[in-house]
């Protein structure tokens, strides 16, 4: 293993640089390595830049990237959006804010950069993430799902254009909106296979036909539908191409879908990016 001292002395040109100008020694500072997607980056000063990231741990963090625009030798292609990456990260010893030491690239989802479909979907994706406030508690499970969700989109020989869509309300259900798709909030009866219900998409709920005399609203969903939502909602990307989410069922169970999403995470898509509502 290379010691730190051997390790400043390799990347001396940037690396000590980096630190110098940070203002902090090697002793100074929190440090840790860790695999991370890389969700946006952005220029800071002439040669500088920063890079906002998900990981599995910390959840979403900025670190600067200090040399990032001109220096390949220490992050060779790894500062590019939807790429998966093993960082080295460390604070400064205010412990004001993080900044990349080095990074060696592990995947970069070539397929998905190939199509502008699918990109647009995981671009999609991305920022959903990075809109939404992700708790302590479900780093872990979000970064797994929009892992997973990257593999699919650049390995999967067929994707749905609902995707994104199933994407949201998969990450809804880890920020703790998962409805109850299969027994009826009114009676407590659990739905038969097939049976069709009402959805009340506020509530979260859904109602048995029994019981819909009671309460005024909610969205008539075929058992079909219902179904495939409470897939959706419980299984994994490598899944959702399987449903197809095609005639008239499939769209009302589309729309109901994106409006339980609109409503509860506060977030509408409107031209290019997630605005609160």
């Amino acid at each position: 293993m290379t010691s730190p001292a051997k390790g400043l002395a390799l990347h001396w040109t940037v690396g000590d640089w980096a630190v110098q100008r940070a203002g902090f020694s090697e002793m100074d500072r929190e440090e840790f390595t860790e695999r991370v997607i890389v969700l946006k980056v952005g220029v800071f000063r002439e040669a500088d830049c920063w890079v906002r990231l998900l990981s599995p741990s910390r959840g979403m963090f900025t670190a600067f990237a200090f040399g990032g625009c001109r220096s390949r030798r220490r992050f060779p292609a790894c500062l590019d959006p939807l790429s998966h990456v093993l960082f080295s990260v460390a604070m400064n010893r205010k412990g004001s804010y993080y900044y990349l030491r080095e990074g060696s690239l592990l995947d970069r989802f070539a397929n998905i950069h190939r199509d502008l479909a699918r990109l647009g979907m995981a671009v999609n994706c991305a920022k959903f993430v990075e809109s939404a406030q992700i708790g302590a508690g479900n780093t872990q499970n979000v970064y797994d799902i929009f892992f997973q969700a990257l593999q699919v989109l650049n390995e999967a020989a067929f994707v749905p254009d609902a995707f994104p869509l199933c994407f949201r309300a998969r990450l809804s259900r880890e920020h703790g909106f998962g409805p109850n798709l299969r027994q009826c909030a009114e009676c407590g009866r659990f739905l038969q296979p097939g049976e069709k219900g009402i959805f009340f998409f506020r509530q979260g709920v859904v109602q048995c036909s029994e019981c819909t005399s009671k309460t005024s609203g909610g969205r008539a969903l075929s058992g079909n539908s219902l179904a495939a939502l409470d897939a959706v909602m419980l299984g994994q990307p490598a899944d959702w191409p399987e449903y197809r989410f095609g005639g008239q069922e499939g769209k009302q169970a589309l729309q109901v879908l994106d409006r339980f999403v609109e409503y509860h995470m506060g977030l509408m898509w409107e031209s290019g990016a997630f605005r609160r509502i």
